[in-house]
């Protein structure tokens, strides 16, 4: 892109860049769950479970059920299949023993790293080009469009 391409042109790339990179996180997501034979429900379990892990609030399955929009029954499924890969483990609340939290099981999380590992070196090299304001900048940016994603979704229109 030129240095003095109209800035509507620089948004519509942007919103293209993003879109690439959807897919592209899409297809290393879908590998990942191939190779190990996992169901894309799976695959959006384990995330959230590792997002809620590094947030330092383990997740429930109940709180796991309303993240993905699907049944209880379902979030069970899911969790039995995962702890039985390995992929997660329940764990009871020391102080409410009724209340059991979900975390990235060892297993996974070997099968994890080992996978994503290559991909961590790459994106440090890219992070690498940019100085620490322009990263701030791309962070900002990043974690506005993350939350703006995060709250629209649920309000979609349903599909046609």
């Amino acid at each position: 892109m030129e240095a003095d391409a109209a800035p509507d042109r620089l948004r519509e790339e942007i919103v293209e860049l993003m879109r690439e990179l959807g897919t592209g996180l899409q297809r290393i997501g879908d590998a990942f769950a191939a190779r190990n034979g996992l169901h894309s429900t799976d695959l959006a379990a384990l995330v959230e479970v590792m997002h809620a892990e590094a947030r330092g609030e383990p997740i429930t399955a109940g709180e796991l059920t309303a993240r993905l929009g699907i049944t209880s029954g379902a979030v069970t499924g899911v969790v039995d299949r995962l702890e039985r890969g390995g992929h997660l483990r329940r764990r009871r609340d020391d102080r409410d023993r009724r209340r059991v939290y979900l975390h990235y099981g060892d297993e996974g999380r070997r099968t994890a790293v080992a996978f994503f590992a290559p991909l961590g070196t790459l994106g440090d090299a890219v992070m690498d080009e940019f100085d620490e304001a322009e990263l701030r900048t791309v962070h900002r940016f990043l974690a506005r469009m993350g939350t703006t994603m995060r709250t629209y979704v649920p309000d979609a229109p349903p599909s046609p």
